[in-house]
Parts: structure tokens; sequence; C-alpha cells
């Protein structure tokens, strides 16, 4: 296991990397990028003419021998959910990091800019089952130790079952949040329970890929790999199966983005070999343009 003074340097290394970053994100409309933020009682007052009578609260109404009706506002606080895929496949890297510690960054990111506005952050962190779960809670002390267990998690190996995370995130007895599910989506049979979630939840998928799968698609010969997570060694067709191979998997690749397509999600497209922070600024320029 990571010691804590290792842990501690690589938080304050991403912080200092993603502030920049965090900056723009809390200076635009932060809260205004996301759906279903929701609205909370605020006090009541006297009812005037005009006003909607199914606001009347009649306890107060009754109390006082007078018409008043419940204010409302906004929540300014956010609930927001981090669910981070820790199986074998994101631990992969073939150039610059590995998925994994993309990953770590991007979540820490968000854990940032919750940070800077005060809202409630919880953590999912999954293979084939669930590894950990945090309740979304707010405070620097709780996103800290968030921070803490995503890094901690990197080390952490295991097969891929995306639906039986995405069915334990819809039985989970929380307030509407903001689901922030990350996963390279290299699963399948996961539609059905990922529409449920989306109608539950501010759902946001970012997807993350490495660039080795455009290499085994344009790889002309022979070569030998292993499936990191069966550990099984597969040998890729020579030239005469490269385009049998190359449809079979550019259509799994694809039908990820069109599972996104047809819930009608906003996702975000992530690879190790660029950077995260104009694909993120630019999803949140077109929420604000959508909302």
């Amino acid at each position: 296991m990571t010691d804590i003074k290792s842990i501690f340097k690589k938080i304050k290394k991403i912080e200092i990397k993603t502030k920049k970053t965090v900056e723009e994100i809390i200076s635009g409309e932060y809260h205004s990028a996301f759906k279903g933020r929701g609205i909370e009682f605020s006090d009541v007052r006297d009812y005037h003419y005009g006003d909607d009578i199914r606001l009347i609260d009649w306890n107060v109404t009754a109390r006082l021998n007078k018409p008043y009706i419940k204010t409302f506002q906004e929540e300014r606080e956010l609930s927001i959910l981090l669910a981070i895929d820790v199986s074998s496949s994101t631990a992969f890297g073939s150039i610059y990091k590995t998925i994994r510690e993309l990953m770590t960054e991007v979540a820490a990111l968000f854990c940032f800019a919750a940070i800077r506005n005060n809202d409630k952050v919880g953590l999912v962190i999954f293979n084939n089952q669930i590894v950990q779960y945090t309740p979304p809670k707010s405070g620097n002390v709780n996103l800290l130790k968030i921070i803490k267990n995503i890094i901690q998690a990197e080390t952490i190996q295991g097969k891929t079952s995306l639906k039986s995370t995405i069915e334990f995130l819809n039985h989970l007895k929380i307030k509407k949040s903001i689901v922030i599910l990350m996963s390279d989506f290299l699963d399948k049979d996961f539609s059905k329970p990922l529409k449920m979630l989306s109608k539950k939840h501010d759902l946001i998928p970012i997807l993350f890929e490495d660039p080795f799968l455009k290499y085994i698609l344009e790889k002309p010969s022979s070569t030998a790999v292993r499936d990191i997570e069966s550990e099984k060694m597969i040998l890729l067709p020579e030239f005469s199966e490269q385009k049998k191979l190359e449809n079979n998997l550019t259509g799994f690749l694809n039908n990820r983005y069109r599972i996104f397509s047809n819930i009608g999600l906003d996702y975000i497209r992530l690879t190790t070999e660029e950077s995260y922070v104009k694909p993120i600024l630019k999803f949140f320029r077109k929420r604000n343009r959508q909302l």
C-alpha cells in the first residue's frame, strides 16, 4: 500500500497541476452546468393575490389564521458521486501514463472544484464488485480522504462488471446527484441499467481510452498480446484476417458511443496521449449553452 507521505505529496502535485483548470471551471457557470439541482424550502410569506394556491402552507395558515405560502430557493450545494473503474484494463497505459493515473487526476480535479464550492462528494470504486463506497459528504477532510482513497486504488486489479456496478448505483438511497461514471466501458449488457441511472441522476460518463487500441487495428503482422484481465495470451491475426478483427473491434468500441447517444447522454472522451483540459472545459461550455 502506498505510504501516507507519498500519497499527500501526490495530492499536492495533482492540486498544482489541476489548479488552472479548476479556476477556469469555477469562473464559468459551474453550478448551471449540471441538471436537476433541485429546490429546497426557504421560508413562508403572506399569501398575495395571484400566488399559486398549491404552495399554501396549511399548517402555518391554520395556526395564524391567515394564508401563508411556502417559498423555495435553488439548492446551492451540489451532490457529486464519483464512480471509478479499477478493473485491470484501466491499469494499462502504452505511452505517457496509465488510464488509471489519468482517472486519478480527473477525479481529483472534480474534487478540488467541489471543495471550492462547498459541494458534497461521494465515491464508488469498482471492478467486478464494489470495492469501496463513501456516501456524499461535504468538507475538506472528506474530499482529501476521497482523493487519498482514489490514489490508493491505483494498485487494485480485477475483471469488469459495469452492469452490476450500475445496478448498485441505481439502488443507492441518496438524493438526486451528479454521477460521474469513469471507465473504459469495455464491457457489455450495461445499456438498460445505464438508462435507468440516467433517469434518477444527472449522469455524466467519462470514457477513457489508450492509443494502443488504434495500434492493434493498424498492426499489419502477427502479434502476441496478453489480455490484462483474463491474463490469457492472444495472437493477433495475420494481415489476411486483419480487416475482420478491425471490423469486430471497431464495432465493439463504437457501440459505447451508440449507447450514450441512444440514451441521450452527454459524455467526455479522454485519451492518455492528450491533455484532458480542453475536452473537460469544452464539456462545461457545451452544457452551459444547453441548460
